[in-house]
């Protein structure tokens, strides 16, 4: 769990891909890690916050049929 007031959702990156009926695509979407970032008021920086995360992928907000768990760790020397 959080300490942050976060959303349940946000979109944190994206692709395109096209695929005709009954194919198949693999999309690349790159992350920036920005995307996992929040502003310190009182360290003024950017910090992430390290802890477990769930991706979810789809075609839509609607429709996430793909999951997977992702640890963030401290930065070596951090």
């Amino acid at each position: 769990a959080s300490a942050l007031d976060r959303p349940v959702r946000w979109l944190a990156g994206y692709a395109a891909v096209r695929a005709r009926p009954g194919e198949t695509a693999t999309a690349a979407v790159r992350v920036p890690a920005r995307a996992l970032c929040h502003w310190s008021v009182a360290e003024h920086a950017w910090r992430t916050e390290t802890g477990a995360w769930k991706v979810l992928a789809g075609r839509s907000a609607g429709d996430v049929p793909l999951a997977a768990d992702l640890e963030v760790v401290p930065a070596p020397g951090a």
